[in-house]
């Protein structure tokens, strides 16, 4: 006589994913990696993984903390160029990583997560998602763990500043920059003196005819550690294993 399955007969544990950013990524990493009888799907709503590194672009982007200490532990990048590495590099380091481990094959990209809730009859998430290409049709996943890892530099907006909707100027903001804008010999008013808006300034002075910056309070500022000098940039982390 055939016996019948227990109740200890492992199912895989489906998990959905919002977010192909370095969080994202990090996760369905170690997921991959070490949780056996998984079904995983990173679902991103950019063309490509990157998550804010592959949406911002605004002149300056850069990292704000050194390099070496901002990668993957598991994938360690001992040649960065700069100190302090630029948006595009940073961006060409996570997609190699996802093409180094073969991550891409559970990521599908163009797709807008519009809803969720949680079905406490049947224990799982029913999880709204909409592909960019149409967006008259949406369809509806389960899964019983839902992970958001969309950070939180995506949902832009401009600040309410009287008489912004009748500036005769152009109105950008950094975490929306136009590809390709030309910005030489113009006057440009920058509002907010944060990490986006230093990194703009200093990179927009160079072609403006006239560059002003407002601010509520004064931040201080020093001069990046070799900055200037590439040799110098040179660790002892080029030439031995990750720690």
């Amino acid at each position: 006589m055939e016996l019948a399955q227990t109740a200890f007969v492992p199912k895989p544990i489906r998990i959905v994913v919002i977010g192909a950013g370095i969080s994202g990524i990090q996760f369905l990493k170690d997921v991959t990696t070490r949780l056996p009888n998984v079904n995983i799907t990173v679902y991103d709503k950019n063309s490509e993984e990157g998550g804010t590194w592959a949406e911002n672009r605004y002149p300056g982007c850069a990292c704000d903390i050194p390099s070496h200490a901002y990668q993957y532990s598991w994938n360690p990048n001992p040649r960065w160029s700069r100190l302090y590495a630029e948006a595009a590099e940073i961006l060409d380091y996570l997609k190699s990583t996802v093409t180094k481990f073969d991550l891409r094959r559970y990521i599908q990209f163009g797709t807008t997560c519009t809803g969720a809730n949680w079905d406490e009859m049947n224990s799982e998430w029913n999880v709204s998602l909409q592909s960019n290409e149409n967006t008259d049709n949406g369809v509806w996943v389960k899964c019983d763990v839902f992970v958001i890892a969309i950070g939180r530099l995506n949902n832009w907006k401009l600040p309410d500043i009287k008489g912004l909707d009748t500036f005769q100027g152009r109105v950008i903001h950094t975490a929306n920059w136009p590809q390709g804008l030309d910005y030489r010999d113009k006057d440009i008013a920058v509002i907010g003196n944060g990490a986006s808006s230093t990194q703009c300034l200093a990179s927009l002075r160079k072609d403006t005819r006239s560059i002003s910056n407002f601010i509520r309070g004064p931040t201080w500022l020093v001069p990046h550690v070799f900055s200037s000098n590439a040799e110098a940039q040179v660790t002892c982390q080029q030439d031995l294993p990750y720690r």
